[in-house]
């Protein structure tokens, strides 16, 4: 076998390569770049091992780094919490109106370390001051990092503020993130505003993502009935609004703004006719089932969303309102049970499938030669050498260490290595 440049060597007693079948006591190998050189079976290793000393994980599984699609790392300082929603955001803006901008990037360190340590390596993250960007470039953690908008006027004067923020934040981007705009939700950003937003992400080619249909309250208001909404609009400083009337869904897609490779967060909320407009508009709902529940929100219904052919994935919210950024927590929760997927089938949704929502797909999710080594191993419980692996120990393991274009930034505790 011969393998360009070999840099460093890793053996593992099973590896998940998510794109081809799991491999038993497998190899990889990580060039000076940090991409994957080579993926194999360590019974074809030349004897000499290109001469490097392999880093060794006979009991454990080696799977890609996992991507968490909704996120907000700048809030990991807030206890968590629970609902009903709008009080509960009420309370984190409370919690957060004065703090300095060295206490939000504290947080949002917080947050990119606590997501390294549960094996996560990319996150979609929606940001209000551009905190959890600088800290994930600090830090090393890939993502998509979304500036937030809020307004229910005509948005021109906060669309040129988010403008001259994604100036500002162009700076602090690295090789591993990259931008995005994000209307907050249907109920705190105006139409018009909201077609300013996707004016500007259309002329700088950045993607978006929102919060949609996430809690009754929200159908409620739209729906002309009794809402929280307004009090909550009132304590924010918001103007008297009186919004269109309708599904939320059904508002943005008859002004033409359920653009293709949004994230749509939560989506707990929708009906056979919202769900077929989300698919054919190319919406990607995220599914953030302990938020979602904590807050009083509602459960969602993934099994509909398969059903319907609409695109998804998963998330963990902010930790002050799921508690915690472990991904895998999500996937043990009873909504994703019911999909009674293999867990395999679980492992590529928060991988490979999970890149290919972000546009990333040629570059992570999978380890597959001459992508970036984002990468995880797991241990399984009681995890000793000589055990037989399976696919299915993934979900429980321990994180033993987490790389990020092969460089080891997660030990599965402190979140982070110098």
């Amino acid at each position: 076998m011969n393998i360009a440049n070999p840099h460093h060597l890793i053996t593992a007693g099973l590896i998940c390569p998510v794109d081809q079948d799991p491999i038993p006591g497998g190899f990889l190998t990580i060039d000076a770049a940090g991409r994957i050189a080579a993926v194999g079976r360590q019974a074809d290793l030349p004897g000499d091992r290109w001469g490097l000393t392999a880093e060794d994980h006979p009991d454990g599984i080696l799977v890609p780094g996992l991507i968490n699609l909704h996120t907000h790392l700048e809030y990991t300082h807030v206890p968590t919490s629970g609902g009903p929603l709008h009080a509960w955001i009420l309370r984190l803006i409370g919690a957060t109106r004065d703090w300095t901008l060295a206490q939000r990037l504290a947080s949002a360190e917080a947050g990119v370390l606590a997501s390294l340590a549960a094996g996560v390596t990319c996150v979609a993250d929606t940001t209000p001051t551009g905190a959890s960007l600088i800290a994930a470039n600090r830090l090393g953690l890939r993502g998509v990092f979304y500036q937030e908008s809020f307004g229910l006027d005509d948005g021109a004067a906060a669309v040129q503020r988010v403008s001259e923020r994604l100036d500002r934040l162009a700076e602090h981007t690295g090789d591993r993130q990259r931008l995005g705009i994000s209307p907050h939700a249907p109920y705190t950003v105006s139409v018009a505003h909201w077609a300013r937003l996707n004016a500007l992400a259309e002329a700088r080619d950045l993607r978006l993502s929102t919060h949609l249909a996430e809690s009754p309250a929200e159908l409620a208001w739209f729906a002309g009935e009794s809402s929280p909404i307004p009090d909550y609009h009132a304590a924010l400083g918001l103007p008297p609004y009186v919004p269109p009337h309708g599904h939320p869904i059904r508002i943005l897609h008859a002004a033409g703004l359920l653009r293709p490779g949004m994230l749509a967060a939560h989506c707990v909320h929708t009906g056979p006719a919202e769900r077929v407009l989300l698919r054919d508009a190319g919406v990607i709902a995220v599914h953030c089932p302990r938020s979602n529940a904590g807050l009083g929100c509602g459960t969602g219904d993934v099994t509909q969303w398969e059903h319907a052919g609409l695109s998804w994935g998963i998330g963990t919210d902010s930790a002050a309102s799921s508690g915690s950024l472990d991904l895998r927590g999500e996937c043990t929760q009873p909504t994703m049970a019911r999909l009674s997927w293999p867990a395999a089938r679980l492992l590529r949704q928060v991988t490979l499938e999970a890149a290919r929502h972000l546009g990333w797909e040629d570059a992570i999710g999978s380890l597959t030669p001459g992508k970036w080594a984002d990468l995880t191993v797991l241990v399984p419980p009681a995890g000793a050498a000589g055990q037989t692996l399976a696919v299915s120990d993934w979900i429980r393991a321990t994180v033993r260490q987490t790389r990020v274009a092969g460089s080891v930034l997660g030990d599965g505790t402190s979140g982070h290595k110098p």
